[in-house]
């Protein structure tokens, strides 16, 4: 039961926060109710994050003080309250049309679906290596705690911090349930921007089609930042729009407060805060607005940055290698590991050239085709914006030269500078890494198609193109669904669904019992860390440099000694870099290492088409080793008995 109070307060608390930080913003009056409910939630959502950061950076990321954080911002939900009567009374006189009775029939269902995931256990890599990971190190530590590790470990993570409040006092149940409930309020905070622009029947719509979309099924349940980040953009854009429509320096300061909590969250929020600068210079106070923006942007975002800075000297670690390394001491980097991250890493996050053609064709390919590393195929956007698109053009063009005019220019233009500079600037190429401006874009494309609609009588056509949208995306849902519908039938434990779909958990309940404080375990394989009880080290061979497994760096001797160095005592394998499998190899052939333990796993490419039956995974062994390395070079020292192996 504490659970899901937990994650009513957490919502309470963003409720509140927000609420205070409209009252500083002076903006409450030029927006309706319901889009003050929702800017609340997502400026509350910012802030929490950024206030927690200096809770964990003092030490105290303690259940009291996580309580009397929520405690506090809650406070603020008194000022929501005469727009939560507001908005409750208009939707109860609110008569539904039968289309709008459909839609929200298709509202039900996405809700039971993310409910579904909402009480089952985190079973998403990303989710369980980094994602929750990283939460769960800080709260063990009591504090914020230096990651050295690229991409995954030492980057901005202002989303994850809103994570902390709802482990830490709610358990497990209570971080899957605050991940379910702020998924739902990007779709909220949607449907209110979509009615500014839009007919109750078409926002309805368009939120429908958002929230099943397969990035957003994909992202929503999970501890993925994309679909939160949308917050901020959703928010940014419009105080933008408002800023050039009224010329109020105050709306410009909101939007800079948005880009800066983007900032915070990811570093594509830099690519996006050059996007939103460029648009906001085309104006009457542009330098004012401009330096409003920017000013707010940095006092918020900056944190991440800092943070970095301080225990590397490189602010977006270790991006700026090399342009830094002669001034900077890399304590955690070197040449080899930069070369290996630009070959290895992001070239393989480049399915097309940084050419006009790859970017014209992006889209296209994105969208109809599947590009093997880009996800688009189980992540992507759907097809809707493409089927929208045509009536939205001849929107625009029934308005002629007047559509520069539009509130929803300026959004528009972000939302395609945003585009440009993400691929230009050879960013990974996956495409959920759009979701934050994907919202911007539906609502774009669908006020403009609106107009052709209303003008040339084509709700038919128009009508067809959400519902063959709806049907398609709900039936995927259904399908990514019954994976966590057959745990509730069939009333599995947890470690039995986890075992269905996240590779390798079948060593984790014997390693967290066996294993003692004093031990301290290797492991390579990511998707285990957030389930593990005991002190980890994980060992890639481009994220870290701790632990040298670049293969042309890497040596025995070394590896030896620096799995010396950390105190490693255990080891799990293998993980699937062929330089540690050998070296493990050569370790247990010197009496330094000998397996303790084995057992068998799947190995799982897709959990909904594993227990859908249409994939079959493979069989996996894991050994846990076990060093000694006083023993090293005297094997007769350390008999390996094959009695302590075992399933």
């Amino acid at each position: 039961m504490m659970a899901p109070l937990v994650a009513l307060l957490e919502a309470a608390s963003c409720f509140g926060l927000g609420a205070v930080l409209l009252q500083i913003f002076r903006i409450n009056p030029y927006l309706r109710a319901d889009e003050r409910l929702m800017w609340s939630f997502g400026l509350g959502f910012g802030g929490l994050g950024w206030l927690v950061f200096f809770v964990g950076l003092s030490g105290g990321l303690t259940p009291t003080i996580l309580t009397f954080v929520l405690a506090v911002s809650a406070a603020g939900v008194g000022l929501i309250f005469s727009d939560l009567r507001t908005t409750i009374n208009k939707l109860s006189d609110w008569s539904t049309s039968p289309v709008e009775r459909l839609l929200l029939l298709g509202f039900a269902i996405v809700t039971g679906f993310d409910i579904l995931e909402g009480i089952a256990p985190p079973a998403d890599a990303d989710t369980l290596a980094y994602h929750f990971t990283l939460p769960k190190i800080f709260l063990e530590a009591a504090r914020l705690v230096f990651v050295p590790r690229a991409v995954d470990g030492a980057s901005p993570m202002l989303v994850q911090m809103t994570y902390l409040p709802a482990l830490g006092l709610g358990g497990e149940l209570g971080l899957t349930l605050w991940t379910m409930i702020s998924g739902w309020a990007a779709g909220g905070l949607l449907f209110t921007s979509c009615r500014c622009h839009l007919g109750t029947t078409w926002s309805l719509a368009v939120t429908l089609v958002f929230l099943s979309v397969p990035a957003v099924i994909f992202g929503g349940g999970t501890g993925q930042v994309e679909i939160r980040v949308a917050f901020f953009t959703m928010i940014a854009a419009t105080g933008i729009s408002l800023a050039l429509k009224t010329g109020l320096l105050r709306f410009a300061a909101v939007a800079g407060l948005a880009i800066g909590f983007f900032i915070g969250a990811k570093y594509t929020g830099l690519l996006f805060a050059v996007a939103c600068g460029l648009v906001i210079l085309f104006q009457r106070r542009w330098l004012a607005h401009s330096a409003a923006l920017t000013a707010v942007a940095i006092i918020v975002g900056c944190q991440w940055y800092l943070w970095n800075a301080w225990y590397t000297g490189d602010p977006v670690f270790p991006m700026l290698y090399t342009w830094l390394h002669d001034v900077v001491d890399y304590r955690f980097w070197d040449q080899t590991h930069a070369d290996y991250l630009q070959s290895r890493f992001f070239k393989s996050e480049l399915e097309l050239p940084l050419t006009p053609l790859g970017f014209i064709y992006y889209p296209i390919q994105a969208t109809f085709g599947n590009l093997p590393g880009d996800g688009s195929g189980r992540t992507g956007f759907g097809i809707f914006a493409a089927l929208i698109a045509p009536y939205a053009v001849l929107g625009v063009w029934l308005k002629g030269s007047r559509v520069l005019d539009s509130e929803l220019f300026p959004a528009a233009m972000i939302v395609f500078l945003f585009f440009i500079l993400w691929y230009f600037t050879g960013s990974s190429q996956r495409i959920r890494h759009l979701l934050p401006v994907f919202p911007i874009l539906i609502i774009s494309l669908s006020t403009a198609a609106k107009r052709a609609v209303s003008r040339l009588n084509l709700y038919r056509p128009v009508t067809a193109v959400f519902a063959v949208c709806l049907l398609i995306q709900l039936a995927g849902f259904g399908l990514y669904s019954q994976n966590y519908l057959l745990r509730l039938v069939r009333g599995e434990s947890r470690q039995t669904f986890l075992e269905q779909n996240v590779a390798g958990t079948s060593s984790v309940p014997w390693i967290n019992l066996n294993l003692t404080s004093r031990d301290h375990l290797f492991v390579e394989t990511r998707q285990i860390l957030y389930l593990l009880q005991v002190s980890t080290f994980f060992g890639h061979p481009i994220n870290q440099t701790l632990i040298d497994l670049a293969p042309k760096t890497a040596s025995l001797e070394k590896f030896k000694r620096q799995l010396k160095g950390l105190g490693i005592t255990h080891a799990l394998t293998p993980g699937g870099v062929p330089v540690s499998k050998a070296f493990f190899n050569a370790l247990i052939n010197q009496g330094c290492a000998r397996p303790i333990k084995q057992f068998e796993s799947k190995s799982i490419r897709s959990r909904t088409l594993a227990r859908a039956g249409v994939d079959k995974p493979n069989r996996l062994i894991f050994k846990v080793l076990e060093f000694n390395w006083n023993a090293c070079d005297k094997p007769q020292a350390w008999p390996i008995l094959p009695s302590t192996l075992g399933k």
